[in-house]
């Protein structure tokens, strides 16, 4: 924890330092001195929240407010809830509340589901939307940062109205608990915040997902690559940066080049899936850049593709 006023995050040019700001240094300041002079009529809780707020509204990933190790934090309600195109749905639970898996969300507390999840997504720490789509979901079972968000009432109850998969309209309370925070926990596609057995819509359909998911539940592969030779692809997933005990990435960079270089004939896209990944160690991608522009004329315009977003 750095120890220093708020005023000091700008640097001397009036900017914060991200490359998407839309917020600048006097909104910031005014803002700041807002939660200053609301400190004495706020619970801690509430204060938490507007710090997080506020440094994220420099849209910057790499600067926020963690909460790991507040033992006041870790009150949870055991679901997991998920931003889709078509809405927000649970993709996790505690089994007690099985019922309610793979059910639509249309309310969250006191709000429209939506508008429950923007007043989360305006405290996480950010600088993309896809950044913000999984970091939200860190923070959306807390139930003592959805009470301090004024979300719900009491952070022993959260009411949920909900969609059923047989279309049916339904409305449930989940009773909260204590829960040990792990920060960025919704990465681990199949975690829970529950002490408790927990079920996903993942359980008992391992084996029809998809390659790009298949790696990533129940255990997330750092990286992987596979040559599909009928579709002239070759297709690398990059889920972390990170040098894996198992397959070294310096190593691993020169296997997935000398594949790219013994089948060059038949590969005409090269795709790289880059949706899961949170960063890492930057001081290991030069080497595999290089790589990269080494074959600039092979992987020219048309035969190279990344895939971002959700």
């Amino acid at each position: 924890m750095v120890s220093a006023p708020v005023e000091k995050v700008f640097d001397g040019q009036g900017r914060a330092p991200a490359k998407r700001i839309p917020m600048r240094r006097e909104e910031f300041l005014g803002r700041a001195a807002k939660i200053k002079a609301d400190l004495s009529v706020w619970t801690p809780e509430k204060v938490t929240v507007e710090l997080m707020g506020l440094v994220a509204g420099l849209y910057d990933g790499h600067t926020e407010i963690l909460l790991n190790g507040r033992e006041r934090i870790n009150i949870w309600f055991p679901v997991r809830i998920e931003m889709f195109y078509d809405g927000l749905f649970i993709t996790g639970c505690d089994e007690l509340h099985k019922d309610i898996l793979g059910s639509r969300v249309l309310r969250l507390g006191s709000l429209d589901a939506l508008d429950a999840w923007a007043r989360v997504a305006a405290i996480t720490a950010k600088d993309s939307e896809a950044a913000s789509s999984k970091g939200t979901g860190n923070y959306l079972s807390n139930a003592v940062v959805l009470e301090a968000l004024d979300i719900i009432a009491d952070e022993k109850e959260l009411p949920l109205e909900l969609v059923t998969g047989g279309e049916e309209k339904t409305k449930v309370a989940l009773p909260s608990e204590a829960w040990r925070l792990r920060n960025n926990w919704t990465w681990n596609k199949t975690a829970v915040p529950t002490s408790r057995k927990a079920v996903t819509v993942y359980d008992g359909r391992l084996s029809g997902l998809p390659p790009y998911l298949s790696r990533m539940i129940p255990a997330r592969l750092p990286y992987w690559f596979e040559l599909y030779p009928e579709k002239k692809l070759l297709f690398l997933q990059f889920n972390a940066v990170t040098d894996w005990d198992k397959a070294p990435f310096g190593e691993f960079t020169k296997t997935l080049f000398k594949a790219y270089d013994d089948n060059i004939k038949d590969i005409d896209r090269f795709v790289i899936d880059l949706r899961f990944n949170e960063g890492g160690n930057g001081y290991l991608l030069p080497p595999f850049v290089r790589e990269f522009i080494a074959r600039r004329d092979s992987l020219s315009r048309g035969r190279l593709f990344l895939i971002t977003g959700r």
